[in-house]
């Protein structure tokens, strides 16, 4: 009996000493499946007028048919003469060194709207729409969780082949002193296709160096990718190339991993593999950036094309 009211008292001993905060505390709130984020930045490189959330009409979308349909009806008394969604696929954050594609909308009665392709219904997905009236504007950014508005799948395969530079590179950036977006350069001297990404080195310089986000890490993660491929070739000369690959590029929690080997580069098209388990404490998932440094004496100039994912599948040269 003594032991059983000794029990006892350490119990209600500790309901005594339980914290406060603990049985106070409120159960996390659900994520919405589609919300709009008023704390978004949007992309450098779009320095047309943004509209707040109030401003910026109706924005939604709805998994319809195994794909993701995005609408948006234009504030009202708004002509609109075209509209453009933007959308990017990463947790919130980490917003220089986002990967943001864009697509055509439609009209269609009284709002416009167009299909969202979608790789991983777990990864967030972060969009908006430019649009132009009398000038251009962006509506605010909203942020979709594409399983919980209902899509099961996935709508489109992964592909390993990520850019032949033909479309807009608005995902590849020259860096120079200035802190705008300084755009890249194509050329005619292609692997494949019309177009490949152009490097300058001017005379007496000694280097230029390019930056993308088109690696992302959740996708390098969840395909198990092994590595990058790009193909290269100069013009005249020789030269060489440093790689490396950030995670949290631009924030204090940076890191950046540099690849190993310096290849030499000639006039003939060659590959590049960087294997990712050789970039030295890589977080692979958390990648967000590449660089990619050429390094001779100018005048030099050098050729990229046909990046792509290296792994299971086969690669097509």
């Amino acid at each position: 009996m003594k032991f059983h009211a000794h029990i006892l008292a350490i119990f209600l001993f500790s309901l005594l000493c339980v914290d406060r905060t603990t049985l106070n505390a409120q159960p996390t709130p659900k994520p919405l499946p589609d919300a709009w984020l008023p704390d978004g930045v949007h992309p450098d490189f779009i320095t047309t007028n943004h509209w707040t959330t109030s401003q910026s009409g109706t924005l939604t979308n709805e998994a319809l048919v195994g794909r993701l349909k995005v609408y948006w009806h234009a504030p009202t008394g708004t002509e609109v003469k075209s509209a453009r969604l933007w959308s990017s696929a990463d947790a919130p954050g980490r917003w220089r060194a986002r990967d943001w594609q864009s697509l055509p909308m439609e009209k269609r009665g009284e709002r416009w709207e167009t299909a969202l392709p979608i790789e991983n219904v777990d990864i967030p997905v972060i969009y908006f729409v430019e649009t132009e009236t009398t000038q251009k504007h962006t509506t605010a950014l909203r942020l979709c969780r594409p399983r919980l508005v209902g899509l099961e799948e996935p709508s489109r395969i992964f592909w390993p082949f990520l850019e032949g530079f033909e479309e807009e590179l608005w995902s590849w950036r020259t860096v120079t002193d200035e802190p705008r977006f300084t755009p890249v350069e194509t050329g005619t001297i292609v692997k494949n296709g019309n177009a490949a990404l152009r490097l300058v080195i001017p005379a007496g310089k000694r280097s230029i160096t390019v930056t993308t986000t088109r690696i992302r890490g959740w996708q390098l993660e969840q395909n198990f990718a092994r590595g990058i491929r790009l193909w290269v070739r100069l013009g005249s000369g020789t030269a060489k190339l440093r790689c490396t690959l950030q995670a949290h590029a631009f924030t204090p929690q940076q890191t950046i991993s540099l690849y190993p080997d310096e290849p030499e580069i000639g006039t003939q098209w060659q590959p590049v593999d960087l294997t990712l388990n050789r970039f030295p404490k890589l977080s692979v998932g958390e990648v967000d950036l590449m660089s990619l440094e050429l390094i001779g004496n100018g005048p030099l100039e050098c050729f990229v094309d046909d990046v792509q994912l290296l792994g299971r599948w086969h690669t097509v040269d």
